[in-house]
């Protein structure tokens, strides 16, 4: 083998002036073409956007954290846009009255009620802002909105040092920035384009664009996306009676639906943790909107006894909402970089443009969503489709069935334990005892019962998922069998024709010889 040499570029800094613009190293899967140009451009233009991060209990600067007794460090996400903006931290404990070209806030929900009304001042004065809300937080579940101030706390430590503050209304901050959005409400989807992940519980949600409603294609910052994740979001509406417009950025699959936060955790002494759902999946027929564009003009409410003849002044929005904060969390930034398992999704790229779309300056998004467009198999995506539809409704007709059972179950034993209560014929202690014995015998036999349906309810369910696997494996061998044995027919058949016409032209030109030798 021939040995070759050629330059490899490891990291490159650019300078202009007193700038400089420094890619340590370029891994794998870093988009090169786009950090070049980002880097050369921000080199060169020396008055940066400015952006300011909202101190919360997300702490995206990094801080102590008091649970497990050490510094955290900061989020990747703010080394990020510190590529491209000027990145501060801001307080709300006090009026914001500083003037950012957009405000990132990560966890509202966590905020005091002070300095929740002070945010909601400042959004209403039609300052761009992009709230990261999540219903169940993955990295702490402790911050999870339904849960008390202070749940993330080490138990052996919370007598130590002043209370937290008790959080603020995070439905009224919502309903005033025009948003419906349930704090205990999380969102899961069936769908999943990725086998090796088919493990993989429902409420990571994978949204891809072989649905034609995933992306809002008319928005910029939407526009042309691939694929996001994101781990237990929640869903958003427009909320009723409000005047600004809502426009939906991401969207889930028919084949979704919702459970209550109540279902996924489990509270004890030493914190809160994560548990399988107590209850199975039912789908909603309608997708749920994840991700929204809120803005526009409000005028205050008159109806209230309000002179009308008087001026008001309109409350102005213009906000971003993604009911998710772990889709920016360090071990997406850590798969974009070194493309893990050559998997490819567009989490940073989708926060980005919106803090580009924020700030007014989207000159990098259409570069920045620049990549490799995959095409799937329409086929079997559509197949997949179809049985998964088939399986949940399957699910659905074995909860509803076993549900039904347990139900007439109850019914018999209370009739029976009601019987024994009415008899005349005995005395109160007497009935007791005899209510207390068949209500033992009773539910012995009901919760064996419980335990045969919830077996035969699971063996339905496993039987459907082994139906759909099979049939999907049935439709990829065919494919390959297609794939190996179609492509030859058409040069066999031009071979063929060659042949044929050959051999014709052959018998032709032999026929005319003998003819001129006769």
């Amino acid at each position: 083998a021939q040995a070759s040499f050629s330059q490899v570029f490891m990291g490159v800094a650019f300078t202009c002036g007193a700038e400089e613009e420094v890619i340590p190293f370029f891994d794998r899967g870093l988009p090169v073409e786009y950090e070049l140009t980002r880097s050369i451009r921000v080199v060169a233009k020396t008055n940066r956007k400015k952006i300011g991060v909202l101190n919360t209990e997300a702490k995206l600067f990094g801080g102590f954290d008091f649970q497990s007794m050490r510094s955290t460090p900061p989020w990747p996400v703010v080394d990020e846009l510190k590529k491209q903006y000027d990145v501060e931290q801001v307080s709300a404990s006090e009026p914001i009255e500083e003037e950012y070209d957009a405000l990132l806030i990560a966890l509202p929900s966590s905020l005091p009620q002070k300095e929740m009304d002070h945010l909601q001042d400042y959004m209403e004065a039609g300052n761009p802002t992009l709230l990261l809300v999540d219903p169940l937080t993955i990295i702490n579940v402790g911050l999870s909105p339904s849960e008390k101030a202070g749940a993330n706390m080490n138990p052996f430590m919370r007598n130590q040092g002043p209370p937290p503050k008790e959080k603020g209304d995070i439905h009224a901050l919502m309903t005033a920035l025009g948003v419906s959005w349930n704090k205990a409400q999380i969102i899961w989807d069936q769908y999943n384009p990725h086998p090796d992940f088919a493990h993989l519980q429902p409420e990571i949600v994978f949204v891809g664009a072989n649905n034609p409603e995933a992306f809002n294609q008319e928005h910029t910052a939407s526009a042309g996306l691939q694929e996001l994740v994101l781990l237990f979001p929640g869903s958003l509406r427009k909320a009723a009676d409000s005047d600004y417009d809502f426009q939906p950025l991401v969207k889930t699959t028919p084949a979704s639906g919702s459970l209550n936060y109540s279902q996924l955790v489990q509270r004890s002494f030493f914190g809160v943790q994560l548990v399988q759902p107590r209850f199975g999946h039912r789908p909603n027929p309608a997708a749920y909107t994840m991700a929204a564009h809120i803005k526009g003009e409000s005028f205050p409410d008159t109806t209230n006894g309000a002179d009308s003849d008087t001026t008001q002044t309109p409350t102005r929005v213009n906000a971003m909402v993604i009911a998710d904060l772990d889709f920016i969390s360090q071990q997406f930034f850590q798969i974009r970089q070194q493309a893990v398992g050559n998997l490819n999704f567009d989490n940073v790229t989708f926060f980005l443009n919106c803090m580009d779309v924020l700030v007014g300056d989207e000159s990098f998004i259409t570069l920045r969503k620049k990549r490799v467009r995959h095409r799937t198999l329409e086929t079997i995506e559509e197949k997949k489709r179809e049985f998964r539809e088939e399986q949940l409704k399957e699910e659905q007709e074995a909860e509803a069935e076993a549900s039904q059972a347990l139900a007439e179950a109850q019914k018999r034993l209370s009739e029976k334990v009601a019987e024994v209560r009415q008899r005349t014929d005995l005395d109160d202690r007497t009935k007791e005892i005899m209510a207390r014995n068949l209500q033992e015998a009773e539910q012995r036999k009901l919760d064996a019962l419980k335990n045969k349906i919830e077996a035969k309810k699971e063996a339905r369910i496993q039987r459907s998922k082994e139906e759909m696997e099979a049939k999907i494996r049935s439709i990829q061998s065919n494919i390959k069998v297609y794939s190996v044995f179609l492509p030859p027919l058409p040069v066999l058949g031009f071979g063929i024709f060659i042949f044929v016409r050959r051999y014709k032209r052959e018998k032709e030109g032999a026929a005319a010889a003998r003819r001129l030798r006769a």
